[in-house]
């Protein structure tokens, strides 16, 4: 289990004051390696999150450009159709004036 036989208690406590010593330098050395990994992964967790608020806004800035393209179309649109449909019911009302009108003036009519 250890190096070497131990004739006095002097050698076994310094060998265990040498383990020790080391073991702790290996725990120390451990910790700053997951400080630094814990460092790394926070750094990148924010840009994840930066990332993620960047498309977030980009998205709604789309959404909301598309929105007000839609709602420009819509109302092109029905402009066209209401003028479509008040051009073809005057089209209408020329065409039933002058139906009433070819009627009172056809002979045979009393």
């Amino acid at each position: 289990m250890f190096p070497g036989s131990f004739t006095q208690p002097q050698q076994f406590v310094d060998a265990w004051t040498k383990m020790t010593a080391e073991q702790v330098a290996r725990f120390e050395q451990m910790t700053a390696q997951y400080e630094e990994m814990q460092q790394k992964a926070m750094e990148r967790a924010f840009e994840a999150i930066d990332e993620s608020a960047r498309l977030m806004k980009e998205s709604l800035s789309y959404a909301t450009k598309l929105s007000d393209e839609w709602r420009k179309i819509t109302v092109e649109n029905g402009k066209k159709a209401a003028a479509a449909t008040a051009s073809v019911t005057a089209t209408a009302a020329s065409v039933a004036d002058a139906s009433k009108k070819a009627a009172s003036a056809a002979p045979g009519k009393a």
